[in-house]
């Protein structure tokens, strides 16, 4: 069957992830969403909105034609060199259909830039699989004309279920150092900033590259004793590796044109939003490590 064409149409490729599924939950609301999912989750299966779809398996054409999204977003990472095949694919649907294409793309495209922070307009280069993957898809979507596709890159982004969080607790649990970069300084966003920026970028119709990240930088060491010493976590074990005697950057940060007072936000706020998650939450993975 197929969709309602009365409203704005958006997929969230990787909506059942850690990115998509808030994106989903947020534009949910104000626009027919429709997400991709993998496994077995029977949440998703029974959830009309949502399509299975493994980038290594399956069809990306079929939901294309299913769905007729008026806007694509990629939030989830495929395989290489699977996601290179379906990104130019969506590309091909946005140009023939004069839909939009929104990629969330990575601060690793920035990995070999370590004396300055970086902002979106500087030349992206890479000395990782990762960046240079993630440029590469960032090239296919630029190829797009102007108006059909908006870039947005995330630093770090902190948040009950992100990644640096859950190794902070698997630390915990296992007792064992969690690893910091002394000479590592870094930008930092949370879930929820990024589900409001994304709205914002959707709303009003931007186009081009924009970052995600806080207004001001941390080094990596005091970031990660900072959020423990919020958790109320005493003494953590903390092993400090050291890639280089300087200071080095992995920082995102915004031209100050870009957003709107109401999403500008400090990594301090980050610290506390991220932090005042997991407290507020009764039985977390962290509390039981602590019992």
């Amino acid at each position: 069957m197929k969709p309602d064409t009365s409203t704005p149409r958006i997929l969230i490729l990787g909506g059942s992830g850690f990115l998509g599924h808030s994106l989903y939950k947020e534009l949910q609301p104000f626009f027919q969403v429709y997400g991709t999912f993998t496994g077995e989750d029977i949440g998703f299966q029974r959830n009309q909105a949502f399509i299975t779809y493994d980038t290594t398996r399956d069809d990306l054409t079929s939901i294309l034609e299913l769905i007729e999204p008026d806007l694509v977003i990629v939030a989830h990472r495929s395989p290489y060199p699977q996601g290179i095949e379906a990104m130019k694919l969506l590309a091909h649907y946005c140009r023939e259909h004069n839909a939009f294409l929104m990629f969330l793309s990575h601060i690793m495209v920035f990995d070999a830039v370590k004396k300055f922070p970086s902002y979106p307009g500087d030349r992206t280069i890479s000395e990782s699989q990762t960046g240079r993957y993630f440029i590469a898809l960032e090239k296919i979507v630029q190829e797009l004309p102007s108006q059909l596709y908006c870039i947005a890159r995330l630093s770090m982004v902190l948040g009950f279920n992100a990644p640096i969080m859950q190794l902070i607790k698997q630390s915990i649990i296992n007792r064992v150092p969690i690893d910091v970069f002394p000479n590592l300084i870094v930008s930092a966003t949370t879930l929820t900033q990024v589900v409001r920026h994304i709205h914002y970028l959707i709303n009003k119709r931007h186009v081009g590259v924009y970052h995600i990240a806080s207004s001001n930088v941390m080094h990596h060491n005091d970031l990660i004793q900072e959020i423990c010493h919020k958790l109320n976590i005493k003494d953590p074990k903390i092993k400090n590796v050291y890639h280089s005697n300087d200071d080095q950057y992995l920082a995102l940060l915004s031209r100050a044109d870009h957003w709107p007072d109401f999403l500008e936000f400090s990594i301090e706020s980050v610290l506390e939003s991220c932090t005042l998650s997991h407290i507020s939450t009764p039985k977390t993975l962290l509390q039981i490590g602590l019992n």
